[in-house]
């Protein structure tokens, strides 16, 4: 039997913000801006192949009251996986947040 060695690869993947609740029913997310949207991570080929996305940390909906920006972090799952030094481990999410129109 040929043992298959795991090979350590760099791969880039879009990020998505882990939105989580819901906004304030007259409320409604119009926009959403990451910087960056994309994340260079590197870690097992057979644990990269299967990924297509990389969270990030949860965002409460119910807190957020009008359009603003905040820090958040990539979520990496496995923790085995390792952001790319080339990538910056910190993400700016802006939002616009509008009222629905009645």
């Amino acid at each position: 039997v040929e043992a298959t060695l795991e090979v350590t690869i760099k791969k880039e993947l879009p990020l998505q913000v882990d939105w989580v609740g819901t906004l304030p029913e007259h409320l409604i997310l119009s926009a959403i801006r990451l910087d960056p949207e994309k994340i260079e991570v590197f870690g097992g080929n057979r644990i990269l192949e299967n990924i297509s996305t990389i969270y990030t940390t949860k965002i409460p909906l119910g807190n957020l009251q009008q359009s603003g920006s905040m820090m958040i972090y990539p979520v990496l799952n496995p923790a085995s996986l390792k952001i790319s030094s080339e990538s910056k481990d910190k993400i700016i999410v802006s939002y616009v947040i509008k009222s629905r129109v009645q």
